[in-house]
């Protein structure tokens, strides 16, 4: 069985990655920032200044793996989550 060429074209290999794009520095300090997707950091350059015309790219922090264990870390507090009492006065009575 053969493939279409378009299942063999290297661009479907190449990965994309995650930056962070600086739209505005306001005088108080702060800064407006948005994320993209590119390539690398000549296309994420190029992406940019074609949207937004901003040429203050670099590569966004990763953000943090969420497994469900560490649950209350995330939230900030533990989960204390208990059904209605009345669900359970009914269940008991089957």
């Amino acid at each position: 069985m053969s493939y279409p060429l378009c299942y063999h074209n290297p661009m479907m290999k190449m990965k994309e990655e995650l930056f962070e794009v600086t739209l505005a520095r306001w005088a108080d300090g702060t800064a407006t920032t948005t994320h993209i997707l590119a390539m690398d950091l000549g296309h994420a350059k190029r992406v940019a200044w074609k949207k937004w015309k901003s040429v203050e790219v670099e590569p966004a922090k990763p953000f943090p793996k969420f497994d469900g264990r560490n649950l209350e870390n995330l939230i900030g507090r533990t989960a204390d989550v208990q059904p209605p009492t009345g669900i359970l006065d009914a269940v008991k009575r089957l």
